[in-house]
């Protein structure tokens, strides 16, 4: 039991695991820098997320979602818990933003927003997708690909997210 409890804690201040604060449509997904992910729905379809200020809460960024994100979650905070997560994909010690696009039986396919320092905020590249993604931080590289097919190695070219060849 505490060596689950020291693991869990220890994933979340490395930012492994996702923290989640808030309740149902205030539920917010910490990121860092001091900010927070809100998640706007319309019914079960993703409509937009908003970052914001951990502190003052004024909005920093709205990320329209288009209209291929639908049917991403049920009403309970459990499913939507797992539509995001916070991780450094193109190790440059900043920690990126990834949200679901679709899931199925191949696993969960992920649109990666890139967090830019001098703007501040996160950036938006339609072509930045890929299948359960598994960044190695010592390799700087990123595996990803559908569950029931061999995983492919990806580069970052500047902003973009391109297939090793």
């Amino acid at each position: 039991m505490n060596i689950l409890l020291i693991f869990f804690l220890s994933s979340v201040f490395a930012g492994i695991l996702p923290v989640w604060i808030g309740h149902g449509k205030d539920r917010a997904l910490i990121l860092d820098h001091g900010e927070e992910a809100l998640f706007q729905w319309n019914s079960d379809s993703l409509t937009g997320v908003m970052i914001r200020n951990s502190k003052t809460k004024k909005v920093i960024q709205n990320l329209k979602v288009d209209g291929d994100w639908t049917n991403l979650g049920s009403d309970s905070d459990h499913n939507r818990e797992s539509i995001a997560a916070k991780m450094d994909v193109n190790f440059d010690g900043n920690g990126d933003l990834l949200i679901e696009s679709s899931s199925g039986s191949a696993g969960t396919l992920y649109r990666i927003f890139l967090y830019d320092p001098k703007s501040k905020n996160y950036l938006v590249n339609p072509e930045n997708l890929i299948w359960n993604p598994a960044p190695d931080q010592k390799a700087r590289i990123l595996r990803g690909g559908p569950s029931d097919m061999k995983q492919k190695t990806y580069l970052w070219t500047g902003q973009k997210l391109t297939l090793k060849k």
